[in-house]
């Protein structure tokens, strides 16, 4: 719903990218334990968990 609040859709882009992919202050002080280097790999791990668990739910949704 925020993202349809956001004017134009540079913004909207912008403000998509750093849902799916934020900066690396920000990774580092939600996960101050992790390396750097390995930050962006933790956060894709955790989105491809994230969908994966979904897929799951859905599928089994669609079965039973």
């Amino acid at each position: 719903m925020v993202t349809l609040s956001i004017p134009g859709v540079m913004g909207k882009a912008a403000y998509l990218a750093e849902l799916g992919f934020p900066r690396r202050q920000i990774l580092a002080r939600h996960s101050p334990m992790t390396r750097s280097g390995l930050l962006y790999a933790r956060r894709v791990l955790r989105l491809v968990s994230l969908g994966l668990q979904e897929a799951t739910k859905l599928w089994h949704r669609h079965e039973g």
